[in-house]
């Protein structure tokens, strides 16, 4: 299966919930973007380890290194389980499952 956050916080004690990062096994192929409100993406990821666990993730920075302000920020993503079967997505608050979502940043 494959499980995207919807909240993070870097500065929160708890190395848990300190960066956003999917959670996943099986994967053969994995893509996800995180786009600010004016559509430009922030960050993005494809890398794997060989168990097929998304092994990246954002810690609420540009990719100069430079801190977001708490905000929501929305999220998009594709993957291939090895077996073929291709993630149907999650339910993004609609009730029906989508390949997007919101992300919660709090500092």
């Amino acid at each position: 299966g494959l499980f995207i956050p919807n909240a993070f916080s870097p500065t929160n004690i708890s190395a848990s919930v300190q960066n956003f990062k999917p959670i996943g096994v099986g994967l053969e192929k994995f893509h996800i973007q995180v786009y600010d409100t004016w559509g430009n993406l922030i960050w993005e990821s494809t890398a794997l380890d060989s168990e097929g666990r998304p092994t990246e993730y954002w810690d609420g920075k540009t990719k100069d290194g430079k801190s977001l302000p708490m905000d929501v920020y929305v999220w998009k993503a594709t993957g291939t389980f090895k077996n073929g079967a291709i993630w149907p997505g999650m339910d993004n608050g609609t009730g029906k499952l989508g390949n997007y979502g919101n992300v919660t940043l709090i500092r």
